[in-house]
């Protein structure tokens, strides 16, 4: 079990959420009649999933002077997008998708969201755009 949640891991750095890798292999592999002692922990098996993704992704930026690895965001998100804007001496990282941008072209109202404290340095602020559709 722990190697399937090591390789499915090791294929969904960015797709899939450890604890979603863990429930799948856990449906899949996991024996029903078993006792609960003789399982995996599903709390450990999802730390050892997110240790192999760490090793997997690139190294997190410590300033905004960095090159962007178009390559690596084409592998691992390849229906998104990614801009990269400087104005007036600030970074703006814009990530979108196609049909995002077709749906907010067809909402009537755009709501738009500030988040300070979830984004890590060197970035200071999350901005995130909502509609109802």
């Amino acid at each position: 079990m722990k190697t399937e949640v090591k390789q499915n891991a090791r294929q969904n750095i960015f797709t899939c959420s450890a604890p979603r890798i863990v429930e799948e292999v856990m449906s899949k592999s996991a024996d029903v009649n078993a006792p609960p002692a003789s399982r995996p922990k599903p709390a450990n098996l999802t730390r050892m999933a997110n240790r192999v993704r760490l090793t997997k992704r690139p190294k997190d930026p410590k300033d905004l002077d960095f090159e962007l690895d178009q390559q690596f965001l084409e592998d691992q998100i390849p229906n998104f997008k990614t801009l990269d804007v400087y104005a007036s001496g600030q970074r703006h990282l814009l990530v979108y998708s196609e049909h995002q941008l077709e749906l907010l072209s067809k909402a009537k109202t755009w709501y738009m969201d500030s988040t300070f404290h979830v984004v890590k340095k060197p970035w200071t602020q999350l901005l995130s755009i909502h509609a109802f559709i």
